[in-house]
């Protein structure tokens, strides 16, 4: 076709396709930047000379698919590393509860066959009072020691069966994670809910 006369206009669509895809990180401006880029060039093609910016829709077009192709990946990434940080944070709570569970248990063999009556008696037989916050727990803070443990500020973990003989403990739920409903039991094994 002939082109026509008159001014040559730079396409409008071709620098919002260009924008889109610099901002295509963004995600929705990456697929909005592609689209315009393809319209972009068949109004350029069609408009028989008087549209310019080819090269604009192009880059952009590039830009656009480029940006897609790496957030694509992300986007697929990302619920399965939620999912397995999730399930870290879940072992993680049941560690903490049969390391609490066999602190208590030392503690009895050192106290009569008696449970402790609360977390600060078993200080002695817990390395840290760290492990008393289940890793999920947003709401409490990890105290670092003894010293500083606070019942309402640095514990996650219910304590069930405070000072019951360990004679009658052994198949009784001791202590529970409120959050996992993990479960530890007098005979010290730890059960996923």
């Amino acid at each position: 076709k002939p082109p026509v006369a008159g001014p040559v206009k730079t396409s409008k669509l071709a620098i919002a396709s260009l924008v889109c895809g610099v901002l295509g990180f963004l995600g929705v401006t990456a697929l909005a930047g592609a689209v315009l880029g393809i319209i972009a060039l068949v109004n350029i093609n069609n408009s028989r000379g008087q549209l310019r910016g080819f090269g604009l829709a192009i880059t952009g077009l590039c830009l656009s698919g480029l940006m897609m192709l790496l957030l694509v990946p992300v986007a697929l990434v990302l619920p399965a590393l939620t999912k397995a940080k999730a399930k870290a944070q879940r072992i993680q709570c049941v560690n903490n509860l049969k390391q609490i569970s066999l602190a208590a248990r030392m503690y009895s063999n050192d106290n009569g066959e008696l449970f402790p009556s609360d977390f600060l008696s078993m200080s002695n037989e817990l390395a840290t009072p760290k492990i008393l916050v289940c890793p999920t727990d947003s709401a409490h803070t990890r105290a670092t020691f003894w010293t500083e443990f606070k019942p309402g500020q640095h514990l996650t973990y219910e304590y069930l069966q405070p000072g019951i003989a360990e004679s009658n403990a052994m198949d009784k739920v001791i202590f529970r994670c409120p959050i996992h409903h993990n479960i530890a039991l007098g005979d010290g094994s730890v059960q996923m809910q």
